[in-house]
């Protein structure tokens, strides 16, 4: 076998730095080679990860295949091994934690053999560094890269009032829900080490403290799970309100509600953490643009399945399902634990229906953690009001509103004149009604520990006030 001197040279420098700053091997290697030198590198990460008992990503100067600004992303780890399957890497990771002599405690799981069957591994968190190709990465500008390390960095992401999604979705080309789901639920390691926007010390405290390690957590594949929310993404429909932008504009707040109110993603469970996120990432999918009310009149297929009872909810909750099914995220788990996630995501979304929200609103107080954040996923749901965005959420919401009621006329259906008739509701009417009877009593039955998130919701009911309503002729 011929290894170029490039690949030689490289390989003396890792195994003399001894760091995890790795770098790529030349294309021109046999994957033989790069195989041997993956594993190789695996068992420098262990070795060095068990004799620090502690675990800690760092990088100083990366190399990545491709452009520099690659090296920087949000979505390239320090190692980049685009050639290799899914099923290779997972193959040769279990190989390595299968030969490491003192495995972490707590991190047992079950992978999938070459075989196709399965067996019992150690999982190390530092193998799930070796993630996937990014194609929606790697096609984008090295502008548009540099601009996306700023508005997904951790910090930003947890950010309640988040006006970046718009923007997000212009710079990703359409996969804002991909993009932000990857860089909350695959944190660390979708996390790079952002030297230009924070400090040493500031990168190290997120790095202890604070990030979601889910995917590391239960050894989901990064590949199985981009695959997933790819899916996802491309189910929901071009809708001017109900579409992947919302979604991600869900999944975001959501987070940053978890992580920012008195520690309450503590309270909850890995599984219920992960059902939850994901329950925000696939909550709509699937949505035509229409509401239950005209799917009940029409008697459409849904809602004949569905008994006219939360129709696209349920619906909502049978499309992700079947995606999460489809993708293989979750098989490699117990049954027991694929029972529940699937169990929860389902009721999460199910607790969407703006029918219960009464309901809800009063039972808020005596809800368990669970409930709890259910009831935090319902309140996302209606969030925009509390947003500095809300004004293009509104016409973007109040649009699908008129779209439906344009429809039911066309149909001879009934239609509600102070919502879906653009004859003869109107935008300050209708927020202004939507706040102080919806969301304001939704969102006053909790306690935030962000004064922020009230401040802003009363601001703009304040502003929906002082508008004059539009005399209609």
């Amino acid at each position: 076998m011929r290894i170029s001197d490039k690949s030689r040279n490289k390989m003396r420098q890792i195994r003399e730095r001894k760091s995890t700053d790795f770098r790529c091997f030349s294309d021109n290697s046999h994957n033989g080679f790069r195989l041997l030198c993956l594993l190789t590198l695996c068992q420098v990460v262990l070795s060095a990860y068990h004799s620090r008992n502690t675990y800690k990503t760092t990088t100083t100067k990366p190399f990545a295949h491709g452009s520099s600004t690659d090296a920087h992303s949000p979505f390239n780890t320090a190692l980049h091994v685009s050639s290799f399957t899914d099923e290779t890497l997972d193959s040769a990771a279990a190989a390595v934690s299968q030969s490491a002599t003192r495995p972490p405690q707590d991190t047992t799981t079950t992978i999938e053999s070459t075989g196709g069957g399965q067996e019992t591994a150690n999982f190390n968190p530092l193998l799930n560094t070796i993630i996937p190709s990014f194609p929606e990465w790697n096609s984008l500008s090295d502008s548009a890269k540099t601009e996306l390390q700023q508005i997904l960095d951790w910090k930003t992401v947890s950010t309640f009032d988040y006006p970046e999604i718009f923007r997000l979705d212009e710079l990703s080309q359409g996969h804002s829900l991909l993009f932000m789901s990857w860089a909350i639920l695959a944190s660390p390691h979708s996390q790079p080490v952002l030297s230009s926007s924070q400090s040493h010390e500031q990168q190290q405290e997120q790095q202890d403290t604070d990030y979601c390690t889910l995917l590391n957590q239960f050894g989901i594949s990064s590949t199985k799970f981009l695959a997933y929310v790819r899916r996802i993404e491309q189910g929901y429909k071009d809708n001017p309100f109900h579409n992947h932008i919302h979604a991600a504009d869900v999944l975001q707040t959501l987070h940053s509600m978890l992580q920012s109110e008195n520690g309450f993603r503590s309270k909850l469970t890995g599984l219920e953490h992960l059902s939850i996120l994901l329950a925000a990432i696939s909550h709509d999918v699937g949505h035509d643009g229409t509401n239950n009310e005209f799917q009940v009149q029409q008697q459409s297929p849904i809602a004949v399945q569905y008994q006219n009872v939360s129709v696209l909810e349920n619906y909502h909750a049978e499309v992700g399902l079947r995606e999460l099914e489809a993708s293989g995220m979750i098989k490699h788990m117990p049954l027991e634990q694929q029972e529940e996630i699937r169990s929860r995501i389902s009721q999460a979304i199910l607790h969407t229906d703006m029918s219960k929200h009464q309901d809800q609103v009063k039972a808020y107080q005596k809800m368990n953690d669970w409930e709890q954040a259910m009831y935090f996923l319902h309140l996302c749901d209606l969030s925009n009001p509390t947003k500095s965005t809300f004004f293009v959420w509104t016409d973007h919401v109040l649009e699908e509103f008129y779209q439906t009621g344009d429809l039911q006329k066309s149909l001879g259906f009934p239609v509600m004149p102070t919502i879906n008739d653009r004859t003869t509701s109107d935008k300050v009417s209708i927020q202004r009604g939507f706040i102080q009877f919806m969301v304001l009593p939704a969102f006053e039955a909790v306690e935030f520990s962000n004064p922020k998130i009230m401040e802003r919701l009363y601001a703009n009911f304040d502003y929906w006030m002082q508008q004059e309503v539009p005399s209609k002729q």
